[in-house]
């Protein structure tokens, strides 16, 4: 009996380059997906993050967290507000190991106490900070800053009266209650007389993703 070999064919020069190509094009558009979803991840981890910020000062306030203030100006009678600071195109200060910015901008926001000054039973509402973080005290109000490490940014501030990419507005809670104090400060020493209803911080990623952290004066935050 006679058997036959069947002869094995090889891959061709040209079956290869097509194979080749086809899984060139699924990877780089797997490549693509994958760089938008992590941004869209980035961006919306940012949102979380501030929010939960705000949530922090809120609960600061409400739960009357107090301060160690080594400047003999915290009373029983007196409360420290707490609150966050947002601010576009503003001058920046660091601490005096010029190892920390403590003036809010677009890669940063500061959590802060609002002490209150001799005689006055809450603070201004503004935040005020000359370079030095983490123990709070007339004049140098800052607790913590939060930085922004990735190529996302904030780039407007908006409440119901405007919206803005320059300024610094403040959100503060005061004891007891958990209602938010939105302050506008244009460089004064004061915030203005408008008292906003809610504001809408944009935070942006570097391909123009964009999520909106929202405050309203009743307390509630919400992050879209």
């Amino acid at each position: 009996m006679v058997i036959k070999n069947k002869s094995q064919r090889g891959v061709t020069l040209i079956e290869l380059i097509v194979v080749i190509a086809i899984f060139g094009l699924v990877s780089s558009v797997l490549l693509f997906n994958y760089s938008d979803f992590s941004t869209n991840v980035s961006v919306r981890n940012l949102a979380q993050d501030m929010a939960l910020s705000i949530r922090k000062a809120q609960t600061y306030a409400t739960s009357v967290r107090a301060i160690s203030a080594t400047d003999n100006t915290i009373t029983t009678d007196r409360y420290s507000g707490y609150g966050m600071s947002f601010s576009l195109g503003e001058k920046k200060r660091v601490a005096t190991d010029n190892s920390i910015n403590t003036d809010p901008s677009e890669k940063s926001f500061i959590l802060f106490a609002d002490v209150p000054t001799s005689g006055s039973t809450y603070g201004n509402g503004l935040y005020e900070t000359n370079g030095e973080c983490g123990n709070p005290l007339s004049g140098s109000e800052c607790i913590e800053v939060f930085t922004i490490s990735s190529a996302d940014r904030i780039t407007k501030l908006c409440t119901d009266n405007l919206c803005t990419t320059t300024g610094t507005i403040n959100i503060l809670f005061r004891r007891p209650s958990p209602e938010a104090e939105i302050c506008i400060s244009r460089g004064g020493l004061m915030c203005d007389t408008q008292k906003p209803s809610f504001i809408r911080i944009t935070v942006e990623s570097a391909k123009g993703i964009k999520k909106d952290v929202t405050v309203w004066n009743t307390g509630q935050i919400g992050v879209q």
